[in-house]
């Protein structure tokens, strides 16, 4: 339906995706929950409109604090929420406030709101498959998508999402079918299990933890993806698969390439702001991960692995530093000896790195 009125009436499209948004909220989760989303949609958009950047992070902040605590525990209770239920609130409304973040600072300089962009913002933070799972896109990327009239869906664009659907819901099979022989999610509360473990045994499970997450995620942000194409909206890459990614920086940038990129926008490049010095960039680094463990909540095991990351990420930093040395450029080997470190050094870190994307994914 959102397809067919892309080609023919815009503005009957954008109340369709709110009004689809609206229902199927309601029906998935409740009345109520339908109402605190919009109530959260309202104040994120009032406070916007002071046009107070800090404001807006302290609001976003502020939600993301107490979305693990027992201030929103309360809120799940009143909502009469079951398990599922109360998990996909949960996660809804973390992607929910990263776009209300998104559209805010967006259009920080805005005063003033017509009703066409409160439509437009609406749409963006009820767009329906991205709003339980991800990935997230900026609003300026969401505007432009849905207001370019020059575009339009063409038989092959429409046949190509087809195929990408059809592709995912091969892959979920696959990982459905591979969830019947490894135990991924019990891990966690059977953690006495790897201990009876050989070396190998512990190798091959330690490697398919990984694998699995990512299967995982191919088919959430692939399968969102394939629809939004075929609605005319872009959404941020899927992940590439994590057996050829060798660096801690190179998993975070393509992993979940919509949450890089957001952090990148609305924290990194904030914080550096134009000076890309050694220290600026640690500072930027250690505030995108600060957020990480605030978005996942705080407790010990998310905070070993976001200072395992922050440090991956730093070593690699300062080993680029090194690498730009004149001392270091000017240094003479042999061929054969060069081929010989980077062989030995490539092994070397892809076990290191290896290891501690393990360790990660335990924690």
């Amino acid at each position: 339906i959102s397809s067919t009125l892309y080609i023919t009436l815009l503005q009957l499209r954008i109340y369709f995706l709110i009004t689809f948004g609206s229902s199927m909220i309601q029906s998935i989760l409740s009345t109520k929950a339908l109402v605190f989303v919009w109530s959260n949609i309202l104040i994120a958009i009032l406070i916007h409109l002071t046009s107070i950047r800090s404001l807006c992070y302290i609001f976003f902040l502020s939600i993301i604090a107490v979305l693990h605590r027992e201030p929103f525990a309360i809120i799940k209770n009143y909502l009469l929420l079951d398990e599922d239920q109360s998990f996909l609130f949960e996660v809804s409304v973390a992607w929910l406030n990263a776009r209300c973040l998104s559209f805010s600072i967006d259009r920080i300089h805005k005063t003033s709101l017509t009703f066409h962009d409160f439509l437009l913002i609406t749409s963006y933070c009820l767009y329906l498959p991205s709003f339980f799972t991800g990935p997230i896109n900026d609003y300026l990327s969401f505007v432009s998508n849905i207001t370019n009239e020059s575009t339009h869906q063409s038989s092959h664009t429409m046949r190509r999402s087809l195929l990408n659907i059809a592709r995912y819901l091969f892959w979920a099979l696959i990982l459905d079918m591979l969830l019947h022989f490894v135990y991924s999610s019990s891990v966690y509360y059977n953690f006495h299990i790897l201990s009876s473990f050989n070396a190998w045994e512990l190798s091959g499970f330690g490697y398919a933890l990984p694998c699995l997450f990512y299967l995982k995620y191919l088919v959430i942000y692939g399968f969102v993806g394939a629809i939004a194409a075929a609605d005319g909206i872009s959404m941020p890459s899927p992940p590439k698969c994590i057996t050829r990614i060798h660096l801690c920086s190179y998993l975070w940038r393509h992993f979940d390439r919509g949450l890089h990129l957001w952090l990148l926008k609305y924290f990194y490049k904030p914080v550096i702001n134009g000076q890309w010095t050694f220290l600026r960039r640690v500072f930027g680094t250690a505030v995108c991960f600060a957020c990480v463990g605030l978005w996942h909540g705080i407790d010990t095991a998310i905070i070993v692995w976001c200072l395992l990351s922050f440090m991956g990420v730093i070593i690699e930093n300062f080993g680029s530093i090194l690498e730009d040395l004149n001392i270091v450029k000017q240094a003479k080997v042999s061929e054969n000896f060069a081929k010989q470190v980077n062989c030995r050094n490539y092994i070397h870190y892809s076990l290191v790195l290896n290891e501690h994307f393990k360790s990660s994914l335990i924690y």
